[in-house]
């Protein structure tokens, strides 16, 4: 990147061997080169793989799983964790043949712990969820992490070493990277803040979205449901008036004054899947 291009540099990277270093469990099933199914709505070059890019359509996503299906080898889905949810749910039940062992790698916004508990109990071959936390103006992947428990925090770990955290006063930090574009001087020792906090914990890091991107009582609902709201809702909410609202999934009916129909949602309140949900204190008002 240079001082006249500011903008976001992706570089390709050996994603099995990140995985595994990051993860040694997952050594096994990545033996054997695995099929990368990118549902990122960006460019996520990767080698080490049979590498699919879906475009964000459920048809290549079926593809994708079907070819590593055909295979006998794992399958590597990234995606932000709704617009994954979604094409699982609307792609994996209807499969003859799917893959012995799914991978998923999830980020660009947190993923709740309830979500991940559905999508782990509806498709049975998860071995398990990677979620990556970074910032667009240091780096996709700064850091990656796991649930020690299905019920428990997600804690991080580096992984990218061009990067130092920095964690001052509760909030998050980071330094260096390529992709960093803080302004035309900037140094190696400029703090880019994310808005977040972090406490270490457990070895690592736990990660507590600011108010501008998670409300606690949004978190707090989501963190609520069980598997018959993640069946029948996106995770997409909406509060007007002192009501809030939720959308439910394309084949689904309204059963209580709080859900909404998919489309109308999208009409009343603004949806797209290419977005990040609106689960901001500026909405929950």
């Amino acid at each position: 990147m240079t001082r006249l291009d500011r903008y976001r540099a992706v570089r390709c990277r050996d994603l099995p061997s990140e995985m595994v270093a990051l993860a040694p469990a997952l050594a096994e099933l990545l033996r054997n080169p695995p099929v990368i199914i990118n549902a990122y709505p960006a460019p996520m070059p990767c080698s080490g793989g049979t590498f699919v890019d879906t475009y964000l359509r459920p048809s290549s996503f079926a593809a994708g799983l079907r070819l590593a299906s055909e295979r006998g080898t794992t399958a590597i889905a990234l995606g932000q964790p709704l617009l994954l949810a979604q094409l699982l749910v609307t792609t994996f039940m209807q499969m003859a043949d799917s893959p012995s062992s799914i991978v998923l790698i999830v980020g660009g916004y947190q993923c709740p712990a309830s979500l991940e508990r559905f999508l782990r109990s509806r498709v049975n071959t998860i071995r398990e969820v990677l979620h990556v936390y970074g910032a667009a103006e240091v780096g996709a992947a700064v850091l990656a992490g796991i649930r020690p428990s299905v019920r428990s925090r997600v804690v991080y770990r580096q992984a990218d070493p061009r990067c130092r955290v920095v964690i001052q006063d509760g909030r998050l930090g980071f330094t260096g990277g390529s992709e960093k574009s803080s302004g035309p001087d900037a140094g190696p020792d400029d703090v880019f803040w994310t808005g977040d906090s972090a406490t270490v914990e457990n070895g690592g890091l736990c990660i507590s979205p600011g108010a501008s991107r998670l409300d606690p009582r949004v978190d707090e609902l989501l963190e609520s449901w069980s598997d018959n709201e993640w069946t029948r809702c996106t995770g997409a909410v909406a509060q007007r008036l002192g009501s809030w609202f939720v959308q439910l999934r394309e084949d689904c009916a309204p059963m209580t004054s709080h859900e909404v129909e998919h489309f109308e949602f999208a009409r009343r309140f603004g949806f797209c899947w290419l977005d990040k949900p609106d689960w901001s204190s500026t909405r929950w008002t």
